[in-house]
């Protein structure tokens, strides 16, 4: 008798198993590909937000192309409205560091020297 001896599928985990196969479709619709090429250090800003986070917590600001910089602004304009999300409360010890956006090799870098603690991001 073969269908005694074979184990019944618990149904969640057969659920689980097709949604990871499968994924979940996007909440949001991903944003335009901005450029991340630069030519100056003026092409380049520092920015302690991320796509897809409403939250920014203890973020130390990193560099970015102006042009991504502008499409994580415009999605956070679009998908973080106050009242619609919470960010859990942190008590951030700054680092004793100054970050500086650069363009290095067409590519907007980080730049970390001793300094003020916490430097203002552009964005």
């Amino acid at each position: 008798m073969l269908g005694s001896s074979m184990r019944q599928v618990n149904p969640l985990l057969l659920a689980l198993v097709i949604t990871s196969l499968w994924g979940c479709p996007a909440k949001t619709k991903p944003p335009d590909k901005p450029t991340e090429a630069c030519a100056t250090d003026n092409d380049c800003v520092l920015t302690a937000r991320r796509l897809n986070h409403c939250c920014v917590g203890c973020a130390i600001p990193y560099a970015v192309a102006r042009s991504r910089a502008a499409a994580i602004e415009r999605w956070h304009r679009r998908h973080c409205k106050p009242g619609t999300f919470t960010c859990p409360k942190v008590d951030c010890n700054q680092p004793q560091t100054k970050q500086t956006a650069k363009c290095k090799q067409r590519r907007c870098v980080t730049e970390v020297t001793l300094g003020k603690p916490g430097s203002e991001p552009n964005h």
